[in-house]
């Protein structure tokens, strides 16, 4: 081989390939849940900028309003002066016949003069104010738009790695089937061959035991046949004698039956007697039987309770096997951060949809100290939560293509949990 060529690589197997992808599909499922905590996050900050951005737009109602009404207050004085006419004021004032009415005037005029110069430094304070809201409404506005635009890119790509996902998902599946179904055929295959083996060894068997059984039933009949005749003529001889010792017998015998069967009788009748008087004396010294108590009703069940945290456990077993779909809080499908906001919801507890702000809700409490109900969290940053069941166990939605479902503490992610 030449020093500059590269070694051949070996091709994976199915197994390897099957391997390989589901190392992929892990890292994959990690990246889209730090994706999906990521527009959880930000769903709550938009939601957090609408409400800003609708009080901004509040205060800049409320700011033209009031610059509305002080233009016109300030424009029905305005329009009261031009009617009076300045010079006409101060010709009437000078012209007056009474010094104590001069300066009456004066001091009425003066006034109006100050409240004309407040009303206008109000009008232009309103003004400020205005613009200052309505620049608040454009930052709030601006912001907004932003988390909004922001939140879509990052749904975007969790619906292409979603997408991916899937694929990948769905050709591992499809994979695995081959699979499978190779390794049944060739069990089937090799199960073919140990069979036919197994039938030709016991066709082997069977025509020799029946040509065995053959040579062993003519030797067995050539025997039996030697000791019939024998019998037979032994049978003979013995059967000349014993009908004459029959004949004797016979006699005997019935002489012996008959007195036999008239003691028989007389003893049966004579037990019978006996069991008669037996059971009439039992009768009547047997006393009359009492009724048995009726059985005391058995208390009817006290009602359960529980806590609020066995309420929230028993609303986590009711969704497992519901599927797991990105950003859903149920009822019928969920993320994780979602599935715990809405078994808590059952309980009466409000939780936002996310595991970071959930990280931050209820007192922490150690790994040691966990009790069924606690909230658990996993992943730095965080993106995955459940909730605690005992026994070194959780209920999670736990990513795409898989369910609700029982798991298992023992992850090497593990970040902490608290108790609502």
């Amino acid at each position: 081989m030449p020093a500059h060529a590269a070694p051949a690589q070996v091709p994976l197997t199915g197994a390897e390939q099957i391997a390989q992808a589901r190392v992929e599909l892990d890292a994959l499922n990690e990246k889209v849940d730090a994706a999906v905590e990521d527009f959880n996050v930000g769903t709550i900050a938009l939601d957090k900028a609408q409400k800003d951005a609708q009080l901004a737009d509040t205060r800049v109602a409320r700011s033209r309003a009031k610059l509305a009404r002080l233009k016109a207050e300030y424009g029905t004085v305005a329009a009261a002066a031009y009617r009076g006419g300045a010079a006409d004021g101060f010709v009437s004032l000078v012209m007056t016949s009474s010094p104590q009415t001069f300066l009456d005037r004066a001091s009425t005029l003066d006034h109006i003069a100050r409240n004309k110069r407040d009303q206008m430094l109000v009008l232009r304070a309103a003004d400020r104010e205005l613009r200052a809201a309505s620049d608040a409404s454009d930052v709030a506005l601006g912001k907004q738009q932003a988390v909004a635009v922001q939140l879509a890119k990052t749904k975007a790509a969790i619906d292409k790695d979603v997408a991916q996902q899937e694929k990948l998902l769905k050709q591992l599946e499809t994979d695995e089937a081959k699979r499978i179904a190779a390794e049944i055929a060739e069990r089937k295959r090799q199960a073919a061959l140990a069979a036919a083996r197994a039938r030709a060894k016991a066709e082997r068997a069977r025509l020799a035991r029946i040509e065995a059984a053959r040579v062993a039933r003519v030797a067995t009949e050539k025997r039996a046949r030697l000791q019939r005749e024998a019998q037979l003529k032994a049978r003979a001889r013995m059967n000349q004698q014993r009908a004459v010792a029959a004949a004797a017998a016979e006699a005997a015998a019935l002489e012996a039956a008959e007195e036999e069967r008239a003691a028989r009788v007389a003893e049966a009748a004579a037990a019978a007697e006996e069991a008669r008087d037996n059971q009439e004396a039992e009768a009547a010294e047997r006393p009359e039987p009492k009724p048995e108590p009726d059985p005391e009703p058995s208390p009817e069940p006290e009602p359960s309770g529980g806590s609020r945290a066995s309420i929230a456990v028993r609303s986590a077993y009711a969704q497992l096997g519901k599927r797991y779909v990105w950003a859903a809080d149920g009822p019928n499908t969920f993320d994780c951060s979602g599935l715990t906001m809405y078994v808590w919801a059952k309980a009466g507890v409000s939780l936002p949809h996310s595991s970071r702000a959930q990280f931050h809700e209820g007192r922490r409490v150690s790994r040691s100290e966990l009790r069924s109900g606690d909230l658990v969290f996993f992943g730095s940053p965080i993106h995955h939560v459940g909730i605690f069941i005992g026994g070194g166990q959780y209920i999670a939605a736990p990513q795409t293509g898989d369910v609700v479902s029982i798991r298992s503490m023992a992850r090497n992610d593990y970040t902490g949990a608290v108790r609502l």
